[in-house]
């Protein structure tokens, strides 16, 4: 079986609850990021109350693209 990595155009990270609060998310994009071809995005929605400034940076340099935030 192939990995799917190598042709996806996005990798959307949501489901069932906030993204953030898994301890592995940063990961989850970086091996993503890594196998997937250069023009691809990884991104997921949040309520972006976990965000911080140093969570933000964390997100970004773990090579996540795009966030979409939700407000109720």
């Amino acid at each position: 079986m192939r990995p799917a990595f190598p042709g996806l155009e996005a990798l959307i990270l949501n489901g069932i609850g906030e993204p953030l609060l898994h301890p592995r998310l940063d990961a989850f994009i970086r091996t993503a990021k890594e196998a997937m071809p250069a023009k691809s995005w990884v991104g997921f929605q949040s309520n972006g109350l976990l965000v911080d400034p140093a969570r933000a940076r964390s997100l970004v340099a773990a090579g996540l693209d795009r966030i979409c935030i939700s407000v109720d």
